[in-house]
């Protein structure tokens, strides 16, 4: 699981979507109680950030950049779009990129990344 779904999950999508564009690319730290002037209270409210912190006092968190997040959009979309059964060739225009990057990014979903 990915840092945006186990957000997601906490605080909502549009929430965790809220504190990554307003954050991105930087390691928040997960206080017991957060206070009002605090980073993260600042960035998705009082609400949002105490649920945050009653999950994952004491954590830090490293929210994806901004890159980080397209990659991983534009990679979601490419595996969606081979599942529906378009040719590589096909993906890969469609997305912009090579029909060699299309190739490894299937390979590496079909390998399994821990043994």
């Amino acid at each position: 699981m990915n840092v945006m779904q186990h957000l997601s999950g906490l605080i909502g999508p549009a929430t965790a979507a809220q504190l990554c564009e307003r954050l991105a690319g930087t390691t928040v730290y997960i206080p017991a109680i957060p206070s009002a002037s605090s980073r993260l209270v600042l960035a998705i409210g009082h609400g949002p950030a105490a649920r945050l912190c009653d999950a994952l006092a004491g954590a830090c968190l490293c929210l994806p950049s901004r890159t980080s997040q397209e990659r991983t959009r534009r990679h979601e979309a490419v595996l969606y779009d081979l599942r529906r059964g378009l040719s590589v060739q096909e993906v890969a225009t469609r997305h912009g990129i090579t029909d060699r990057h299309v190739r490894r990014m299937l390979k590496a979903q079909e390998t399994p990344s821990c043994l």
